[in-house]
C-alpha cells in the first residue's frame, strides 16, 4: 500500500512540475489588454498579416476615384449637367471596378514575400494566417460577381473609415489633453487597423449574401 501511495505521487510530480512551469511562461500571457500596448499590437499584426489585403484596397481605391473623378472632368467640361456627370461618373466606376479588382489583387500578392519577411522579423514563431475560402462569385454569374465586391468594397470602406474617424478624433482629443503627439498618432492608427480583419470578413459575408439575393431575384 505504502508503495503504490508513492508511485502515484511520483507519477503525478512532473504534471504539476509541468503545469507551473507554463502558467510561469510569460509567452503564454499573450498583448496586456492596456491601450497604447494592444495598439501597437494590432499595428504590428496588422503589418505581418493584412498588410496585402490593405494594400489592394488602397489601390483599388485610388484607381477607382481617379478613374470616376477624370470622367466627372472630362463631363463637366463638356457642359453636361451635375446629376448626369454623377451618374456617368458611377457607371465608368462600376465598369472598371473588375479589372481594376484584377489589377489591385496582383498587387496586394506581389507583397507576400514582405509579409513573409516582417513575420519571420516580428513573429518567428508565429503561422501565417489561414488562407481564405475559395471565393464563391467564381461559379456565379459575373454581374453577381460584381455586385459581390461592390457592396463588398462599399461596406469595408465605411466600416474601416468610420473606426478611422473615430481614432481620429479620440486620439486628437487625448493629445490634447493628457498624451504626448505619438500616443495620439498610435491611437488613431490602432482604432481601424485593429477592426479591419473584422470589417473584411464582414463585407465579404454581406457580398455573398447580396450575390446570393440578386441572382436568386434574378433567375427565379
Amino acid at each position: 500500500r505504502h508503495f503504490s501511495t508513492c508511485a502515484c505521487t511520483c507519477a503525478d510530480e512532473p504534471q504539476f512540475k509541468g503545469t507551473d512551469a507554463k502558467m510561469t511562461d510569460a509567452s503564454h500571457l499573450g498583448v496586456p489588454p492596456l491601450p497604447l500596448v494592444r495598439d501597437a499590437a494590432a499595428i504590428m499584426s496588422f503589418c505581418v498579416e493584412s498588410l496585402d489585403d490593405a494594400v489592394e484596397d488602397a489601390a483599388k481605391l485610388a484607381l477607382l476615384a481617379l478613374a470616376g473623378g477624370a470622367a466627372s472632368l472630362l463631363l463637366r467640361r463638356a457642359s453636361w449637367s451635375r446629376r448626369s456627370t454623377r451618374a456617368a461618373a458611377a457607371c465608368v466606376v462600376v465598369v472598371l471596378h473588375p479589372p481594376v479588382n484584377v489589377l489591385a489583387d496582383s498587387l496586394g500578392d506581389a507583397l507576400t514575400p514582405v509579409q513573409r519577411a516582417l513575420r519571420g522579423a516580428f513573429m518567428p514563431g508565429e503561422l501565417p494566417r489561414a488562407a481564405r475560402p475559395a471565393r464563391r462569385n467564381q461559379r456565379g454569374t459575373a454581374t453577381g460577381a460584381v455586385i459581390d465586391d461592390l457592396v463588398e468594397d462599399a461596406f469595408k470602406l465605411a466600416c474601416v473609415g468610420s473606426h478611422a474617424l473615430l481614432g481620429s478624433a479620440l486620439g486628437t482629443s487625448l493629445t490634447q489633453r493628457a498624451l504626448p503627439r505619438f500616443a495620439g498618432t498610435l491611437i488613431a492608427l490602432g482604432a481601424p487597423i485593429s477592426e479591419y480583419q473584422s470589417c473584411d470578413e464582414y463585407g465579404d459575408l454581406l457580398g455573398d449574401m447580396a450575390q446570393r439575393w440578386m441572382e436568386a431575384e434574378t433567375t427565379g
